[in-house]
């Protein structure tokens, strides 16, 4: 009975990882296979948030977040600006807007920046401190410090890194 336990006790660090590298796809307008792990929630008020994720097509890796409020469609902003990040190791890094994306009817918006490929390394070895976006709007470029899930991007970095 005692090895039975002892077995189970030693898959359970096993499952947690497995969970935390659930690994999605999806197919883009261009027919381009994208691999990606769910988002997760960094800063949180009752005026704004700002959710994201780690995006892979296996060759390039790319930001995406979600903030809200946005600009709706029909407001016609530019919203191709770089994104501004701040890293715990306080390196500042400007990521090229890749993609503008509203889903869901406009009821999501979602902003793609390319991780140059050069830069991977310190994405997977420090967590996201600030991020700074500029939605085109009145309220000028908004800035998100990394309340929550700090740790999230560089650890879906990591996961998705192993994907062959």
């Amino acid at each position: 009975m005692q090895k039975y336990i002892l077995g189970l006790l030693c898959c359970i660090p096993f499952l947690k990882l497995q969970s935390q590298c659930d690994v999605q796809t999806k197919i883009g307008s261009d027919q381009t296979m994208y691999f990606y792990l769910a988002s997760e929630l960094f800063f949180y008020t009752e005026t704004k948030s700002l959710r994201g994720n780690v995006t892979t097509d296996k060759q390039n890796y790319f930001l995406r977040f979600y903030p809200k409020p946005f600009p709706s469609k029909e407001e016609d902003k530019k919203l191709n600006s770089d994104v501004k990040i701040t890293l715990t190791n306080d390196s500042v890094i400007f990521l090229e807007n890749f993609d503008v994306e509203y889903r869901s009817r406009d009821t999501s918006l979602s902003l793609m920046y390319l991780i140059p490929l050069k830069m991977v390394p310190l994405f997977t070895k420090n967590d996201i401190k600030n991020v700074k976006i500029d939605l085109g709007d009145n309220e000028g470029p908004r800035n998100y410090g990394f309340v929550l899930h700090k740790a999230a991007l560089r650890e879906q970095l990591n996961c998705l890194k192993d994907i062959k």
